[in-house]
């Protein structure tokens, strides 16, 4: 959609995020700097209209992301895709159908899209999440801070400057969840679902500038020089988002060679989920999400303990049938309905059980979840339910119909073993709907 005949980044934006993934460089002669995912085969797509001032541009969102987007880098093996436009505060509008209708159809294909970047923006301290980050497939990404010195914003190049935005912290900017509210074909509002799904770092990240981007640039001013012209500082969801995109190219690698071939993006989601940092204590210790942090920060060595313990399942046998693969539900006997795990030994002593269910879903004008898959923990005479608060108790409405992430953290589990169990609640395709479960027991840490 860019003029042919000019597609120098002048912002910055696009090399910066490009880098971020599979860059490979050094700094001012000495400091290495490596994206995520080295190794990684990447593809650009052009959507920027730049005006002849190098400060001003704008996005030029396709009328149809899956066939304008999506489509392409799919067929050429591309399974990861980055959606970094703003796009508001709309409800689950166009784009949020357009990418759960190919995520459905194309149930291997994995979508990042950044939260946005206007908590710091309005008045409002919540509901900020809506078009394309209001998806129910995709993984939806907020920012935290670093532990490099930074004024919330920019470096803090200062001596003695220290982090503003800490590691732990959610940024500043980094739009909040739920989604926007919506209302139903009766025309009663319901609130709205858990997003962000994770967070990344995102402030006063370095990476690769363009040669194209001039020395005065606004962006080069705005988040402070990094004292080589061939580098640049930014912050932002969408710069967050490419970190948290590299981890899911990681990940994709480290389960391929154990022996999971094709993992569905629901598996990816899970797993990226289920391993990540938690440090909510807002909503009650334990809770497992909150609406700043969504399910928390990506942590990669999580990730890949996982999937070295082989603690994961993939539910509908959609691409493969392994040791992982297990059979999709489907709402039509009892025994379809259910999936259970054998009895998993619980260690002795103080642990933590962690355990996240995600399930794909179609897309729905009303903005409410087609699917009710549930998730439950039994241990001795004891169960939990995904996203269950240990102050209000499991609320059916709340924690799953509105969304198709379920996390389960459970603090010394008390029986000798505990069984996962993954059911279909209500169902409006009852052909072959997927679930996917992922459990991990670990020592206890504080949240």
């Amino acid at each position: 959609m860019m003029d042919e005949l000019d597609i120098k980044d002048t912002a910055g934006h696009g090399t910066h995020v490009c880098t971020s993934i599979c860059g490979n460089g050094l700094q001012n002669g000495d400091i290495r700097v490596r994206g995520v995912a080295l190794g990684a085969t990447l593809m650009v797509q052009f959507i920027a209209q730049f005006s002849k001032d190098p400060n001003k541009g704008a996005i030029e969102v396709p009328m149809d992301l899956s066939l304008h987007l999506f489509s392409n880098p799919y067929s050429l093996g591309y399974r990861i895709h980055i959606w970094d436009a703003k796009t508001g505060q709309l409800g689950y509008k166009g784009q949020a159908w357009d990418i759960d209708k190919f995520l459905i159809e194309h149930q291997d294909f994995v979508v990042l899209v950044a939260v946005g970047n206007t908590a710091d923006k309005t008045k409002s301290k919540s509901n900020h999440i809506g078009a394309a980050g209001s998806a129910f497939n995709c993984i939806t990404v907020g920012a935290t801070g670093t532990t490099r010195p930074n004024d919330d914003y920019s470096f803090g190049s200062e001596v003695d400057a220290k982090p503003m935005t800490r590691i732990n912290d959610t940024a500043k900017f980094s739009s909040r969840g739920t989604t926007k509210p919506g209302r139903d074909i009766n025309g009663s509002e319901y609130d709205g679902r858990i997003k962000p799904d994770v967070v990344a770092l995102g402030v006063a990240i370095l990476s690769a500038a363009p040669r194209a981007m001039v020395k005065d640039s606004r962006n080069r001013v705005k988040y402070r020089r990094s004292g080589d012209n061939d580098w640049t500082f930014m912050s932002g969801t969408s710069i967050s988002t490419p970190l948290g995109a590299g981890c899911v190219a990681f990940l994709r690698e480290a389960l391929q060679e154990h022996g999971k071939r094709y993992p569905s993006a629901a598996l990816v989601k899970a797993l990226l989920v289920n391993g990540a940092v938690n440090f909510s204590e807002q909503l009650g210790l334990g809770l497992g999400y909150d609406y700043d942090q969504g399910f928390e920060r990506v942590d990669i060595d999580s990730l890949i303990s996982m999937v070295k313990l082989s603690s994961f399942i993939d539910g509908g046998k959609l691409f493969e049938d392994t040791q992982f693969d297990v059979a999709p539900l489907r709402k039509v006997t009892e025994e379809e309905r259910q999936w259970s795990s054998s009895p998993i030994p619980v260690p002795a002593g103080r642990n933590r059980l962690t355990v996240t269910l995600t399930s794909p879903d179609r897309p729905a004008q009303s903005g409410l979840m087609q699917n009710d898959i549930n998730l439950i923990i039994l241990s001795g005479e004891a169960e939990r339910h995904g996203n269950m608060s240990k102050s209000s108790g499991f609320d059916h409405i709340t924690n799953l119909a509105l969304n198709n992430v379920k996390k389960i953290i459970w603090e010394n589990v008390p029986g000798d073993t505990f069984k996962i169990v993954v059911s279909i609640w209500t169902n409006i395709d009852v052909k072959a709907p997927t679930s996917f479960g992922v459990w991990d027991i670990r020592p206890l840490a504080r949240l």
